[in-house]
């Protein structure tokens, strides 16, 4: 009886929590700007700046080092501007037809802020990931503490965005707090006290954490969810009437948020059903600690430690030596 019980209250949230689910455009791509190269860790990785007028330009470190110079041009067409699967390459020879020297590449992936490519001519080539030039870094942090099965901990989603000299940060979730001797749980904006709480990585299983840099598409649509959920927050229209249902919701939503476009993270998604690898065996307060303990694990090579996250936080990216 227990078991059947269980099983119609995780199938009620499961319906009302797919129900909750805002809808996600399409989508679309734009190529127009500069892109590098990221593929093999190259001393002297490829630029490639895209004009709207359909013109692609090699770009490179002048001999002082202090700015870029053009070297070869192409024309470029993609056989759909906003949804590509190839890119065509004619280099541009005045007064040379060069339209058999024309490179296809195949686009098999693509986000706002990068997109992946291969040299059709040649399959067993390795795949090129190109990441758009910005003046930005933006980074994705999930954090909970353990806490006990019935109350957990502070548990929440970080967004940082940063020129390297000053930075924006969006922190919300769900946090401890007491009324007189009472102890309660609340969905907000959290303080910098929880939030340097877990400055520092773990030295015990008394928290989960996981960081990573992720470019401006994953962050644009983490940060929509985010800050639809901070308004519900603040007028009082949250979805349920449980703050830990609410946090678990929310934050399997911003990390499925990462993946819309094009695979950022390895990710099993809460779903709710009696088979949910996680909803089904963990009580829902300690729910945000074992998801995320589930990310960092599946994404070992993506989570930055201490140094490497203060030291990309700090950085001044090339573009401001422009």
């Amino acid at each position: 009886m227990k078991q059947s019980l269980a099983g119609l209250i995780l199938f009620l949230i499961a319906a009302t929590a797919i129900f909750a689910q805002e809808a996600t455009e399409p989508c679309a791509f734009n190529i127009v700007g500069t892109w590098q190269s990221t593929t093999g860790g190259h001393k002297n990785p490829t630029l490639l700046r895209f004009a709207a007028d359909g013109t692609a330009t090699v770009l490179s470190r002048n001999v002082s080092g202090s700015g870029l110079q053009t070297s070869e041009s192409s024309t470029y067409k993609l056989d759909n501007p906003k949804y590509p699967k190839h890119i065509s390459l004619t280099p541009i020879q005045p007064g040379v037809d060069t339209s058999e020297q024309s490179t296809s590449m195949e686009v098999t992936q693509y986000d706002d802020g990068a997109f992946t490519t291969a040299v059709t001519v040649t399959p067993d080539v390795e795949l090129t990931r190109w990441v758009r030039v910005d003046p930005y870094r933006y980074f994705v942090v999930l954090a909970a503490g353990k806490g006990s099965p019935g109350f957990g901990g502070a548990a929440f989603a970080m967004l940082i965005k940063t020129d390297g000299r000053q930075a924006q940060t969006d922190a919300f979730g769900l946090y401890p707090a007491k009324d007189g001797k009472v102890d309660y749980v609340q969905m907000g904006d959290i303080s910098e006290a929880i939030r340097n709480q877990f400055k520092k990585e773990p030295q015990d299983d008394s928290a989960a954490l996981f960081r990573m840099e992720v470019t401006a598409g994953p962050y644009q649509r983490a940060l929509k969810i985010l800050k639809t959920w901070e308004r519900r927050a603040r007028e009082n229209t949250l979805l349920y009437n449980i703050p830990y249902l609410d946090n678990a919701v929310y934050l399997n939503q911003l990390a499925s948020s990462l993946n819309d476009c094009s695979e950022t993270i390895k990710l099993e998604k809460l779903t709710w059903r009696i088979d949910d690898p996680i909803i089904s065996q963990r009580n829902l307060p300690q729910v945000p600690y074992f998801f995320i303990k589930d990310i960092r694990q599946r994404n070992k090579d993506l989570y930055l430690g201490d140094d490497q996250f203060n030291e990309k936080l700090q950085a001044s990216l090339w573009m401001h030596q422009r």
